[in-house]
């Protein structure tokens, strides 16, 4: 089974990630919305607590299969076979890991209610596992249209589940009935839009080879989890919940362009990059396309974050939390940094080569903690600081290394994304003074108001001016889907 993509099916691809990943964010804030004047903060509490532990589950709910059966250019039933009785396996036994180790766990937060959720959320685990080589093989296909529909219509139903649920006084429950009634839903969307279904075989020498691939990614992404929240963990065990709470925030809105925006490029080019493994200038030629792409979208965004951070967190927060500004004058640079080298995930994975991407991920996740536990000596701001620090520092060997896989240099990169870049800062300075000469005395929500469409207003026309071609094949590309 093997496939090739069209540039359509392509910019298609990401269209539909988009909409999908959109419509979950505005449903998860309305359930957030819905829900918060239905329950307590203490049941929301004990979700967040059980959500450390599930979201460490849910990264080795698959141990990266999924991701093996997008890359492999030649796909057979056997390997199929093989990786849905894995995650089945897998699926059952984390949940039964859960299970057994959910009075310990909830007896070191001190919340004896939490053993209970989390053996209900363990249901969830076998459930999701069932279906993971039925998405892996769509989104290989670039199917993301009916993903979209898929994810989306669940997170409704979970909401309108979840609602009912609270209105009948089932407490912390509805919000564990969300989650499982969204993990429910989708899975049986995926068996029936899926022409693919499972027999009883097992191949011990496709799962070796398959274990070559999918043990270092998934290792990468265990490493990668612990070094995104080493600094939550030192911060709350030796500065307190407050200073956590302005420096999480800020953590929070620095991720957003790569969990919303880098994510969407990712899981849509992925599949078509892994079509042109053997095609290295092809290959090459796209990757920095959507680097590129990338760019254009979180360097305005997080300039925009940088330069309006006090007036958008006194705005948005409200005036005690100002300290968040402080963070984010750290952070949000490297959110634009982290949303472009996100993007080298694709080169690995694309040509296979998972191996190099764990070595890296050890030396980058030692280097992140060890910038920590020296910025932690001056507390919240200096654990920013020291983020910042390294993630600067690790920018240029992030990218050297896996763009050598595709005979590319790193000034290759920067020229890719330079004309964004600068179009970025240009904006961020005329924002700055426009302020400083005009808003500085007014209202924060006056000076946001003003500044967010007058950086906006001066972001598209340096865009027109400088990087038209830019616009010009993003617009073909819309057009392109359209037709």
């Amino acid at each position: 089974m093997s496939s090739a993509h069209s540039p359509k099916q392509a910019a298609s691809g990401v269209l539909w990630s988009g909409v999908s990943q959109a419509g979950r964010v505005l449903i998860q804030t309305a359930t957030l919305v819905v829900l918060s004047r239905l329950l307590p903060p203490t049941d929301f509490g004990l979700l967040a607590m059980a959500a450390v532990v599930t979201a460490f589950v849910n990264l080795l709910r698959d141990m990266g299969t999924a991701s093996a059966v997008i890359q492999r250019d030649i796909l057979g039933p056997e390997l199929l076979d093989t990786v849905f009785w894995f995650n089945i396996g897998l699926g059952i036994t984390l949940a039964i890991l859960v299970v057994l180790l959910s009075i310990p766990i909830a007896a070191a937060f001190h919340q004896p209610r939490l053993a209970g959720v989390l053996i209900a959320l363990a249901a969830s685990f076998p459930i999701a596992s069932s279906a993971a080589a039925h998405q892996a093989l769509m989104e290989r296909e670039l199917q993301f249209r009916t993903l979209a529909r898929i994810e989306i219509s669940s997170a409704l139903t979970a909401l309108a589940v979840a609602a009912v649920a609270a209105l009948n006084g089932l407490g912390v429950y509805s919000l564990v009935l969300n989650a499982l009634t969204a993990t429910v839903i989708s899975t049986v969307q995926l068996w029936l839009a899926s022409s693919w279904r499972p027999t009883a075989r097992w191949d011990r020498e496709q799962f070796r080879q398959l274990w070559g691939f999918s043990g270092n990614l998934a290792s990468f992404q265990v490493l990668n989890y612990l070094a995104r929240n080493a600094d939550t963990m030192l911060i709350g065990r030796f500065l307190g919940a407050t200073d956590l709470a302005w420096y999480n925030m800020g953590y929070k809105l620095m991720l957003f362009p790569l969990t919303n925006l880098s994510a969407v490029v990712f899981r849509s080019l992925f599949p078509v990059l892994s079509r042109k493994q053997n095609d290295v200038s092809s290959f090459a030629a796209l990757y920095l396309k959507a680097t590129g792409t990338i760019a254009l979208f979180t360097a305005p965004l997080m300039a925009g974050v940088w330069v309006l951070r006090k007036p958008f967190v006194a705005v948005v927060f409200g005036e005690k939390w100002l300290p968040v500004a402080d963070v984010l004058g750290w952070l949000a640079p490297i959110g634009f940094m982290q949303s472009v080298l996100s993007s080298v995930g694709l080169i690995y994975l694309g040509v296979g080569q998972t191996a190099t991407m764990m070595k890296w991920g050890v030396f980058a996740s030692t280097a992140t903690l060890l910038g920590f536990l020296v910025g932690l000596q001056w507390g919240y701001l200096g654990v920013a600081r020291s983020y910042a620090v390294v993630n600067l520092l690790l920018f240029y060997p992030g990218f050297a290394i896996p763009l050598r896989l595709l005979g590319l240099r790193f000034t290759d990169l920067l020229k890719s994304i330079a004309p964004q870049v600068l179009t970025a800062i240009v904006m961020a300075v005329l924002v700055g003074a426009i302020d400083l000469f005009f808003t500085s005395g007014e209202s924060p929500v006056f000076r946001l108001s003003v500044l967010t469409a007058s950086g906006l207003c001066i972001y598209v026309a340096a865009a027109y001016l400088f990087m038209r071609s830019n616009l010009q094949a993003l617009l073909g590309s819309l057009q392109g889907m359209a037709q």
